[in-house]
């Protein structure tokens, strides 16, 4: 299957973020703290900010991770993300 490197990296950024919404605020700091709104929507947005956050490389801040399920699972982003972009180098 020839599948194009920008629609994997696409795949994989959404599948983390919806993953990521079965943490809460007891795993990341920062992480649903003062929601107005508390659905699916609003908690999949705010993944998508850390996911993104984390395989771009720009760092945390305002969002991250402090219980060892969340850590483990942004490791596991890391790995992943390497893995991809020695496959798109290659």
């Amino acid at each position: 299957m020839n599948v194009s490197k920008p629609v994997i990296i696409f795949i994989t950024v959404i599948l983390f973020s919806i993953l990521l919404t079965a943490f809460d605020h007891q795993h990341f700091s920062g992480i649903d703290g003062e929601l107005e709104e508390n659905n699916f929507s609003t908690k999949l947005f705010h993944r998508l900010y850390l996911t993104l956050t984390t395989f771009t490389s720009v760092g945390y801040g305002d969002i991250y991770p402090i219980s060892v399920k969340a850590r483990s699972v942004i490791m596991l982003m890391f790995v992943i993300l390497l893995c991809e972009f020695f496959y798109i180098e290659s």
